[in-house]
């Protein structure tokens, strides 16, 4: 999978396509704090707020009613960290080198559950936004989970 920038403007919005075949769409409000997720029939509008514990910060993902759904915690580093989304936790990591990527994986498990480059000339607008970009990835990774559960016990 492969992110790109659709529209830089003041509400960016970004597109993953896998080979040429769009998969998710992130549209980000950043005056509300808000992301616009669509994957598949799934369209949801999420708000991230910052709330400070000691030394860090600690990013919450609330849905439309102010919920909490979960939560995202960086590392030192800043790039990589933890997310929960509704009680699946993920570690999340991203690449150091020039082709940029992201990677969420299931606490414990070296194999990557989600993988996906940032197009070069993406990167700078993704940096910029990338905790939501990340809340955005890892919602699409509980419902593919969540969609495998579901046909294993139907």
């Amino acid at each position: 999978m492969y992110l790109k920038l659709i529209a830089n403007s003041s509400y960016p919005k970004f597109e993953v396509y896998d080979k040429d075949q769009l998969v998710i769409g992130i549209k980000i409000d950043p005056e509300m704090q808000a992301v616009r997720v669509t994957y598949k029939e799934n369209r949801r509008v999420f708000f991230l707020v910052e709330e400070k514990l000691r030394k860090s910060s600690i990013l919450t993902l609330l849905n439309e009613y102010s919920q909490s759904l979960g939560s995202l915690i960086k590392d030192k580093s800043n790039n990589s960290g933890q997310i929960e989304i509704e009680d699946i936790k993920l570690k999340y990591k991203i690449t150091d080198t020039a082709d940029k990527q992201i990677s969420l994986f299931e606490i414990n498990n070296p194999v990557a559950v989600l993988n996906c480059k940032i197009e070069i000339d993406t990167l700078l607008d993704a940096m910029n936004n990338m905790n939501y970009l990340l809340f955005g990835l890892s919602w699409v990774a509980f419902l593919v989970k969540e969609q495998k559960e579901n046909l294993q016990f139907a």
